[in-house]
């Protein structure tokens, strides 16, 4: 869609099934430069689930960060907890932020859905 895209979100267990991924010869599968340029995030949070026969299917997200629009409602509110961790001598943190996302221009995103992860 004439777009650069600027980041690709994925899980570790996808990452996993393609770093392992190899050709018919047992050789190690090269990421195509189009894509190896673009840098990857692993985000454990990206959920696994079944579709059809595929257990451990996942989702790939890839897009030009430049077009998210984040927008904040109200200020950030972070608040320390130390009577929470007090007989360890350790601090909590309790943080809150309001807010939304946008996207600028909707053809600069992609999710590549159900893709095969590892088990």
């Amino acid at each position: 869609g004439n777009e650069n895209p600027t980041g690709i979100i994925w899980s570790s267990k996808l990452a996993r099934q393609y770093a392992r991924a190899v050709d018919t010869t047992g050789q190690p599968l090269a990421i195509p430069a189009a894509v190896a340029e673009v840098p990857r995030f692993i985000v454990n949070r990206i959920p696994s689930y079944t579709k059809g026969e595929n257990t451990t299917a996942t989702d790939l997200f890839v897009g030009d960060f430049r077009q998210l629009l984040i927008g904040q409602r109200l200020a950030i509110e972070i608040r320390p907890l130390p009577e929470l961790y007090a007989g360890t001598g350790q601090y909590g943190v309790v943080a809150s932020w309001r807010g939304d996302i946008a996207l600028a221009r909707p053809s600069a995103f992609s999710v590549y859905r159900s893709l095969k992860g590892a088990a």
